[in-house]
């Protein structure tokens, strides 16, 4: 009976823990979580239908842009989906010719890294295209884990995303402000109240344009905004 008694609040014991430190439904109050993930480099080339849309993106977004032609800013990927079909008989290809098979929204951003917002997330990949710097996010990895990435990887991309940014640190860069649909300079005397830091998230939307890709199951492809 003792032994059972024993046994018994060695597992209340061991459940009230891991209720408190590991609660899988409120993954925000886990404690001792480790920054163990990298956000590592990836050559969009291996996709070549992902990279012949996002080089085409960046070219129609430097023909469109002169702050993004002179190399401000950066593209995103996000809002990945993926609709894989089935095993489809092959007289019914025909029939399926149209479905959707992936999604994804393409954009491009000028806002730099942190951790404080959803809008300024880090990525879970980035990869480099024609020199500009792409980040992609995994929302389903974000959902289900709430990753923390190394600090090595952060200050990494971090530093690529800042080289893109410098621009806005000029005096005469002209700042864009989209919810007041209102363009602007900032003063000298602005300026020296500021720090860089809070120049470049001021400037977060100056470059702020995307479009959603849509491929479909025959290898057609549709764009909406």
């Amino acid at each position: 009976m003792k032994n059972l008694f024993l046994v018994s609040l060695f597992a209340l014991l061991c459940i009230s823990t891991w209720a408190h430190d590991e609660d899988p439904y409120h993954p925000g109050s886990i404690k001792n979580r480790i920054d163990s993930l990298e956000i590592s480099f990836i050559d969009l080339r291996t996709n070549p239908f992902l990279y012949r849309v996002v080089k085409k993106f960046i070219q129609e977004r430097a023909d469109s842009s002169a702050l993004f032609r002179g190399g401000y800013g950066f593209v995103t990927i996000d809002r990945i989906r993926l609709s894989p079909p089935g095993p489809i008989p092959i007289q019914q290809l025909d029939t399926y010719a149209r479905d959707v098979t992936a999604t994804f929204t393409l954009t491009t951003s000028s806002y730099p890294l942190s951790d404080r917002s959803s809008l300024t997330r880090y990525p879970s990949h980035y990869s480099l295209v024609d020199g500009r710097v792409v980040l992609v996010y995994n929302e389903l990895l974000e959902w289900t884990t709430r990753p923390l990435y190394t600090h090595a990887s952060r200050t990494r991309v971090e530093k690529l995303v800042l080289d893109c940014l410098q621009m806005a640190l000029l005096p005469d860069f002209v700042i864009y402000d989209p919810f007041k649909g209102e363009s602007y300079k900032l003063s000298e005397e602005q300026r020296g109240k500021m720090s860089q830091r809070e120049i470049l998230e001021m400037a977060s939307f100056t470059v702020s344009s995307n479009k959603t890709v849509i491929q479909n199951f025959d290898g057609s492809v549709v764009y909406s905004k």
